[in-house]
């Protein structure tokens, strides 16, 4: 009666380990950037023969370099194949990995994480399949980005620029529901570092002390913002430098090599100074003819450049101002034609003119600009006749007389012509 129920025992055992089927797991190898989700497909197959394992649970477990961390990042079926697919969406910040950091290394080498797939062992179908285990790479290389420089590239001379930029990852990020590999579009990255560079003397090599503006990193003002990093550029000339224009290629920001998680970029940009402020004293004047002849009828045209306080001139973005010219002392007859100076659109300047002095010697303008009295210029006018010997020659090697001399002769002749008239009966 004993021996019956043993067995029986022993014969349920023996079916029950003819049944049992070993198992063998791979994971494919595969490289994914930051920012994007890596499809990990996963095979479970009868070993040995191969046949396909359906329907069995397989854990996924990321094991960082070094050991830093280890996360789970799911589970999943295999299908009628043998085969399953896990999506592992590669964005810090998403829950999948807690407070762990993903990091793509210091250079453009891949950062390898292991994946460690796992079946335990399951009854499917009423076969007994033994568990095994997995192992791949998961290859994390870094992404690509733009940095775009926002705004701060023009201002006027000697005031202090805010230089703002940021860094846009085109596809964006993938969703941590694992519903794509990308995101929607592009967003800003925030939480890394930029470097900004001036070049102030346009040498491209940025090895003056001043030409480096610092680092920042990038950061929301609040949820919806974009994503910026910021420095101030003190734009006060140094040595004469710079000066007011449109410097192309002189402002530089670098996303540097060794971001963990994207690709070195640069962005270029333009820096347009405007001149600052007019300060009245600093303008320039010029005439023409510089020195004309007085009592003729011809005017003088008087050109007034107005300059900041850098000596820059100011041209036709400048803000237009009021310019008159006035004499400043003995006109000797010259008169000012107009009450102000007509700006000229294209270059900036203005022009007045002024009728020529009626005697000899120099009449001095003064410039005003906006009311405020600025330089001023000395215009001589020459006389009618020469001063001094003449340094001509006639023809036949002769020296002509000097003026006072040929007025004398002249003078003397026509007194002596009318007393012959006088005389004659």
């Amino acid at each position: 009666m004993r021996a019956a129920p043993l067995l029986a025992f022993l014969l349920a055992a023996a079916t029950s380990h003819a049944q049992t089927t070993a198992t063998t797991l791979t994971v494919t190898d595969v490289t994914a950037s930051y920012s994007h989700a890596a499809d990990v497909t996963l095979t479970l197959r009868t070993a040995p023969g191969g046949t396909a394992v359906p329907g069995a649970q397989v854990t996924v477990l990321v094991r960082a370099p070094d050991d830093v961390f280890s996360v789970d990042v799911g589970q999943v079926p295999t299908g009628a194949d043998g085969t399953a697919t896990l999506r592992i969406p590669l964005v810090n910040g998403c829950p999948l990995w807690a407070s762990h950091a993903l990091q793509a290394g210091p250079t453009a080498t891949p950062v390898a994480y292991a994946l460690m797939a796992t079946f335990t062992g399951d009854t499917l179908g009423g076969t007994q399949y033994l568990g095994s285990a997995g192992q791949g790479t998961l290859s994390l290389v870094k992404e690509s980005a733009q940095v775009k420089i926002v705004s701060g590239t023009s201002g006027e001379l000697g005031e202090t620029l805010t230089l703002t930029a940021k860094i846009e990852d085109s596809d964006g990020n993938a969703p941590c529901d694992r519903s794509a590999t990308t995101g929607p579009g592009p967003v800003t990255v925030d939480g890394h570092r930029l470097a900004f560079f001036w070049d102030v003397n346009l040498d491209h090599d940025y090895s003056d002390a001043r030409e480096s503006l610092g680092s920042a990193n990038t950061g929301r003002p609040n949820p919806d913002a974009d994503a910026t990093a910021a420095v101030e550029v003190d734009t006060t000339p140094v040595n004469n430098e710079p000066r007011a224009g449109t410097w192309d290629g002189a402002l530089q920001v670098q996303l540097p090599s060794d971001d963990t998680l994207y690709l070195p970029a640069t962005a270029v940009g333009r820096l347009v100074l405007l001149p600052a402020p007019v300060l009245a004293d600093r303008t320039t004047m010029t005439a023409d003819p510089p020195d004309p002849q007085a009592g003729a009828s011809d005017t003088v045209v008087i050109t007034v450049t107005l300059r900041d306080r850098f000596d820059n001139p100011l041209d036709a973005e400048s803000p237009e101002h009021a310019v008159k010219v006035e004499i400043d002392g003995p006109a000797l007859g010259a008169a000012m034609d107009g009450e102000q100076a007509t700006r000229d659109v294209i270059t900036g300047k203005y022009t007045q003119s002024m009728y020529v002095a009626r005697r000899k010697g120099t009449v001095r303008v003064r410039a005003f600009v906006d009311g405020q009295p600025g330089s001023t210029l000395d215009i001589p006018h020459t006389g009618l006749f020469p001063v001094g010997p003449c340094a001509c020659a006639l023809p036949g090697g002769r020296t002509p007389l000097p003026a006072a001399m040929a007025v004398s002769i002249v003078a003397a002749l026509f007194l002596r012509r009318r007393a012959r008239r006088v005389d004659t009966p």
